[in-house]
């Protein structure tokens, strides 16, 4: 048997014409090669990637395209420090760390979001330079959206205290630093004095929001008269929003601040039987009024009546109430009826209304006029 004839190399001749299609080949605009792409076509990809549902999951993919390539490095940075939110005793450390070890991304935080309650579950838990420190507070200039959560109650331990200088010094350490902030939202938030929560909010130079959620105060506290003049003066805060959810809760006094000056959008959220008819007789006090929200339920709408007569703005442009009504729609129209809003609402103080709007909500649906 024959062995098998032995493999030949075949080279293949190329022609002057085929090395021609391969130059032109390779200049051809499909031809491989590295391409970076421009600078706004990779900013429109992370805004895609950072509008992900979950966050959760636009978080992650926001920390890859940072490890990906330098380019991508400090537009992440961006987008993930913009918007931050902390909950947890570990998240409050790790941030803590981060804004101490690169103080330059301390700048990029706009709106942060911080529930000091869900991380303590005591005042007496807390650090005593507070759950960040003022070194890390500190570097936040651009913060411009704050939300802090207090101390949450014990239903085991009704009576523990939730008060706390370190959680106020928190705060304060924000209002030193923070100078372009303008919307601040207090839940849950309990001072040791109300004349301490006005003092609060008005060290905020630029603040135009301000929302109260269920915070309190142990006793009111006094302010002195150059402390009001003071304030009237310098504040810009031009809406408020108050929820009050508890039966057993601290008035406000809207008299004794300062805000009457300056607030021209005024919320009330007043849970079942949290009605104060002697708050209300505080909106005399808010001259700048232009537009009233207020929500309400059930017989608790009589407060409408008491706050309507209570408004001294010449100013008035809308009206706006919420009216939830459980489990006692036949006493609805004598209700209404009693209420006498058509003779309130036609008084002189009322002649620059633009809109009144009425939404009931019942067991039996909803209705808005």
């Amino acid at each position: 048997m024959q062995p098998p004839p032995k493999r030949q190399n075949i080279e293949t001749e190329v022609t002057p014409s085929v090395q021609e299609t391969l130059f032109e080949l390779h200049q051809s605009q499909f031809a491989p090669r590295d391409v970076s792409l421009p600078l706004d076509v990779l900013l429109l990809i992370l805004d895609a990637v950072h509008d992900l549902k979950p966050p959760s999951d636009a978080l992650k993919a926001l920390c890859l395209c940072a490890r990906s390539c330098r380019v991508m490095l400090r537009p992440s940075q961006v987008r993930l420090y913009a918007k931050v939110t902390i909950a947890r005793r570990s998240e409050f450390e790790r941030f803590g760390r981060t804004l101490l070890d690169n103080p330059k991304l301390a700048a990029l935080v706009k709106t942060l979001y911080t529930d000091v309650g869900s991380a303590y579950s005591d005042v007496s838990l807390l650090p005593t330079d507070g759950p960040l420190s003022y070194t890390a507070i500190r570097g936040m200039t651009n913060l411009q959206v704050l939300t802090v959560g207090g101390m949450r109650k014990n239903k085991l331990l009704p009576s523990m205290r939730r008060d706390s200088p370190v959680l106020e010094a928190f705060i304060g350490s924000f209002a030193l630093s923070c100078l372009q902030l303008t919307f601040l939202r207090l839940r849950k938030v309990h001072f040791g004095e109300y004349a301490g929560l006005v003092r609060h909010v008005t060290s905020f130079p630029v603040l135009e929001r301000l929302k109260l959620s269920a915070s309190t105060w142990a006793k009111p506290g006094q302010l002195t008269l150059n402390e009001i003049v003071h304030h009237a003066r310098s504040t810009r805060l031009c809406s408020l929003e108050i929820s009050t959810v508890s039966r057993h809760r601290s008035s406000y006094d809207l008299r004794q601040t300062s805000w009457g000056f300056s607030v021209q959008s005024l919320t009330l959220h007043k849970r079942h039987r949290t009605l104060n008819e002697h708050e209300l007789t505080g909106l005399s006090a808010f001259w700048m009024l232009e537009h009233l929200e207020l929500h309400l339920m059930n017989d608790d709408i009589r407060g409408v009546v008491v706050a309507l007569r209570h408004i001294t703005s010449k100013d008035m442009k809308t009206i706006c109430v919420h009216h939830c009504c459980r489990g006692m729609n036949e006493y609805m129209p004598t209700l209404y009826a009693n209420l006498g809003l058509d003779e309130i609402l036609a008084g002189p103080i009322y002649r620059s209304l633009t809109r009144v709007t009425w939404r009931l909500v019942s067991n039996q649906g909803e209705a808005q006029v």
